[in-house]
């Protein structure tokens, strides 16, 4: 089989709400950041001195395995970078809807969704057969840079001028009931409406303000 690695910082489950209270009570009065939940399978990136040097896939929070070898055949993620200090980044693999219609329709696979599609993908030797499904991949967390960074906006900021194509967010800069619920209502509506491409399960609600997310226990929640 290929190789296991063990994740630099372990990589924790989300908490879930369905109430906008409770997210309410969460943020408090601090500045909020508001992303897709993407459905896919999360690939732990890691560059140094301009490099990639390893992907490794989200295994079971603690170690996972080391695909690195694919890296050609996923988009999205650049072989080279102009930062040149350590920088470890989580994304999602995900293949879009019109992706995926497409690869049933010339392979005559069996798949369920996308995501079993991404998932059966990234167990495969050979290149030429994974850059046919399509894989993208769409960071969401920048885990560790060795710049001062110190929102979770600047830090996306910083992935997509390194070439990178992060996750869509909207951030809330007064996170009341009513804006938290505007927001939740503008992105469930472009899934009621088919108007995102990638399979979501939810959406994810962080404090922009990363050092002060750092002391808490919990690292974000879904709505």
């Amino acid at each position: 089989g290929l190789p296991k690695e063990r994740h630099e910082r372990p990589m924790l489950s989300l908490d879930k709400t369905k109430e906008v209270e409770r997210l309410k009570e969460f943020l408090g009065t601090k500045k909020a950041m508001i992303s897709w939940k993407l459905d896919g399978l999360t690939l732990v990136v890691t560059y140094d001195g301009g490099k990639l040097t390893k992907i490794v896939t989200r295994g079971n929070g603690h170690i996972g395995t080391n695909i690195t070898h694919l890296a050609p055949a996923i988009s999205g993620i650049p072989a080279t970078i102009s930062e040149k200090g350590h920088l470890v980044v989580r994304g999602e693999a995900v293949i879009s809807y019109s992706d995926f219609e497409q690869f049933i329709i010339e392979s005559e696979g069996d798949y369920a969704n996308p995501r079993n599609l991404a998932s059966g993908s990234l167990t495969l030797k050979d290149i030429e057969e994974v850059k046919q499904r399509h894989i993208q991949w769409i960071p969401f967390t920048l885990v560790y840079t060795e710049r001062e960074l110190t929102s979770w906006g600047e830090r996306m900021q910083m992935l997509k001028d390194l070439g990178m194509n992060p996750v869509e967010r909207e951030r809330i800069d007064h996170p009341t009931t009513e804006n938290i619920q505007l927001e939740i209502d503008k992105f469930t509506e472009k899934v009621t409406s088919k108007k995102n491409p990638f399979p979501v399960d939810g959406l994810v609600i962080c404090y922009d303000d990363t050092a002060y997310a750092a002391t808490g226990s919990v690292t974000g929640h879904h709505a």
